[in-house]
């Protein structure tokens, strides 16, 4: 596909200006003894990316999991309310040649 890294080394670009950057952070929640420091991972590319991605590689899809995890405050008793945080969750998308995601189904 011709990638090229740009910057810092966490993004690359084609030669046509498609691109795909890698993403790290943490995030700071709570005050003083309570606080607690939550990291985050994430791939992503714009969909001129996918669409150059699959058609250098006809006759595949790409198949992109998801896993989602939020933790509610560490210092709650089991008494507080936590209706507000998703339970943690794995979502699966089908991509194919037009670059849209379609959820896949579950066996659950």
């Amino acid at each position: 596909m011709g990638l090229r890294s740009v910057d810092d080394g966490r993004r690359w670009v084609t030669e046509s200006g498609a691109l795909m950057r890698s993403e790290t952070w943490t995030q700071s929640s709570g005050y003083g003894r309570e606080t607690e420091t939550i990291p985050g991972t994430r791939l992503s590319a714009d969909r001129a990316f996918l669409k150059e991605l699959l058609a250098a590689n006809p006759g595949y899809s790409l198949i992109v999991g998801l896993k989602l995890h939020r933790r509610g405050p560490r210092y709650s008793s089991d008494n507080e309310d936590r209706s507000s945080y998703v339970p943690p969750y794995n979502r699966y998308y089908l991509i194919e040649e037009d670059g849209i995601a379609r959820t896949l189904k579950s066996s659950d």
